[in-house]
């Protein structure tokens, strides 16, 4: 698991978890399994 989450990557799962929750979820749950 990689701990370094740069800004980018911060704003980007800001804006999917308003826009499409369910993937910003699921992205963070692979993110925690990697």
């Amino acid at each position: 698991m990689n701990y370094k989450i740069s800004p980018k990557m911060t704003a980007l799962f800001i804006f999917l978890s308003i826009k499409k929750p369910f993937i910003a979820i699921k992205g963070l749950i692979l993110f925690i399994l990697d």
